[in-house]
């Protein structure tokens, strides 16, 4: 990812546009809000950087750095009920689907031996009705 994107919000009619990230030199994507609405996980990379996953409030405070390694860490999706982000790192090796607790704590690889799940979107879906 090169250039320098940010994550911003804004209304439905595209109107009253805040800059949450508003870094000079990273780059900010994929954007998550969490299901209560109360924060937002993103991925950042900086110039010559890994990419990692952060959270922030949803007014853009507070960022922290969940996955803080040397590793590719990208693409952060939301448990239904905010207690897990799940992300494709290749902190084992080849990409694959992780899922950590919210605060980045316990990092479960869920794809292991599985070569290259780069893409793959895990989140928690109910049952389907019997």
């Amino acid at each position: 990812m090169g250039g320098n994107q940010e994550v911003f919000v804004m209304n439905a009619d595209d109107s009253n546009r805040v800059n949450l990230t508003n870094t000079a030199m990273n780059a900010e994507y994929s954007p998550a809000l969490s299901p209560d609405g109360t924060r937002i996980a993103f991925t950042f990379s900086a110039p010559g950087g890994k990419q990692q996953v952060f959270v922030m409030n949803a007014d853009g405070s507070s960022p922290v750095n969940l996955t803080n390694n040397d590793d590719e860490t990208f693409g952060p999706h939301w448990s239904p009920d905010a207690r897990r982000i799940t992300s494709s790192s290749n902190r084992a090796g080849d990409f694959d689907a992780w899922v950590m607790n919210a605060d980045g704590s316990n990092p479960v690889n869920l794809t292991g031996g599985v070569t290259n799940n780069a893409g793959a979107l895990l989140t928690s879906r109910p049952p389907a009705p019997a």
